[in-house]
């Protein structure tokens, strides 16, 4: 059964596409953090601040996303002999 495709093994992996919302979550995590936080908190320009908040807000927008593709859905399996 190890070798076999299932339908339960297609939605494990679904989840860890380099597209997946993990990923796409992290990097916006990361990309505020490394591009503008750190390297800008000494002499901050005056749009910083909004633009920050703006990806704070895109990232809670993929958290969101994130919870909901991990909710558990109802699955229907039919075991054929073949």
């Amino acid at each position: 059964m190890g070798k076999v495709r299932t339908p339960t093994l297609c939605a494990s992996f679904s989840r860890y596409q380099p597209t997946g919302k993990t990923l796409r979550h992290n990097l916006i995590h990361f990309t505020r953090w490394r591009q503008l936080q750190v390297p800008m908190e000494k002499d901050a320009p005056p749009h910083l601040k909004p633009a920050m908040d703006a990806l704070d807000d895109l990232e809670a927008d993929l958290v969101q996303q994130q919870r909901a593709t991990a909710q558990p859905k109802p699955r229907r399996y039919e075991v054929v002999a073949e």
